[in-house]
């Protein structure tokens, strides 16, 4: 693994910085990469003094298993190097064209109120029958299972957001994406993730970080992002043969609301999984979501946010579990019919958290 740096290192041809950050497109991941060009990934098992180092994966060599990678911190002078894909750990990737891509959507969404004070929802505005694929989406921010990660992928796109038109709607859809609803032990824990953040950008002290009202003020603008994702991300494998879950954030589809007798189920799928059925597919996979029984036009889809035994259990316990694990008190049909309206502990919510699709409670 050294002898292969070492032999990587010395090319004086790698990209430079700025082409190493663009804006990768949602089509640039092939078919046996584990993330997409463009992604921010991590050296690991390397030499010992290059464990850790942040790169940007610029593109993949399928026969060898290797991305070409830029080094980014400013004493490798944009040098480039090739690894093994085993050797690097997934941190995260914007991919702001997803947001304007043309997403297989042949059943025809709207924005529809669903459960909770906070929610957008969706609709269909033709009937389905059961099975249908109702959309098809690639989604816009990936990060790893990491707060920090999810930091630097928020920062990112917000501040790049002010003179990169794409990354602009890409900002604007997670804006539009509410933050509320979510209990309070997840507040607080994204409270703590952005203090930590600003401790770091300003120097690595609790007194730096609290130094005036603009760095408080930035500390609950980035608190209410990390919400704002928390609520509204899915679980995929995209960096599982990384060492690392990963979570991704879509236009559409973190809209759906959820309901103990849903109306939909979304899936991850690559090419390998099945054929496509609209633009967005290809080897780099989609999540696709598909109509549990026949729909309605109008019809609010809605999804399981919580374990797939959850739909087993009692209306008591579906309620307490979901207010303990994603913030809202639910009052889906199903849990009106068999338990009444309840007007306890009552909380906004859209898709409070991530549907697990990697077959885990």
């Amino acid at each position: 693994q050294g002898s292969r740096y070492q032999q990587a290192f010395p090319c004086e041809t790698g990209p430079s910085p700025t082409t190493a950050l663009g804006a990768p497109s949602f089509s640039e991941m092939t078919g046996s990469a584990s993330f997409w060009s463009g992604s921010v990934v991590y050296l690991t098992n390397v030499q010992a003094e290059l464990d850790g180092e942040p790169c940007v994966a610029q593109s993949y060599d399928e026969d060898k298993g290797q991305w070409l990678l830029h080094l980014l911190h400013p004493r490798f002078n944009g040098r480039a190097v090739h690894i093994l894909e085993k050797n690097l750990t997934f941190g995260y990737c914007v991919l702001p064209d997803s947001c304007g891509a043309g997403d297989g959507n042949p059943a025809g969404l709207c924005q529809k109120g669903a459960q909770g004070t906070s929610s957008c929802g969706l609709a269909v505005e033709q009937a389905c029958i059961a099975g249908a694929v109702l959309l098809e989406e690639q989604p816009f921010v990936v990060t790893a299972d990491d707060t920090n990660e999810m930091c630097r992928a928020v920062l990112k796109l917000r501040d790049e957001a002010a003179h990169d038109e794409a990354k602009a709607g890409a900002w604007a859809a997670f804006l539009h994406l509410p933050s509320g609803g979510l209990p309070p032990g997840a507040r607080q824990r994204c409270w703590a993730a952005a203090d930590r953040a600003m401790q770091a950008a300003m120097g690595g002290t609790p007194e730096a970080a609290k130094a005036s009202d603009e760095v408080r003020e930035e500390v609950a603008a980035l608190s209410e992002h990390l919400l704002r994702f928390e609520a509204h991300r899915f679980r995929t494998p995209l960096g599982a043969r990384c060492g690392a879950d990963a979570h991704a954030v879509f236009r559409q589809l973190s809209q759906l609301g959820h309901s103990c007798r849903p109306t939909t189920t979304v899936q991850w799928e690559t090419a390998q999984d099945a054929e496509s059925h609209g633009p967005a597919g290809g080897a780099n996979g989609r999540l696709v979501l598909r109509a549990l029984r026949e729909l309605q036009p109008g019809e609010g889809l809605s999804i399981n946010v919580g374990p797939a035994e959850l739909l087993e259990w009692a209306v008591s316990k579906r309620r307490a579990s979901l207010w303990r694990q994603k913030g809202f008190m639910c009052q889906c049909t199903r849990c009106v019919e068999e338990g009444g309206v309840c007007t306890k502990m009552m909380g906004g919510a859209s898709r409070q958290a991530a549907p697990d699709l990697l077959g885990e409670p």
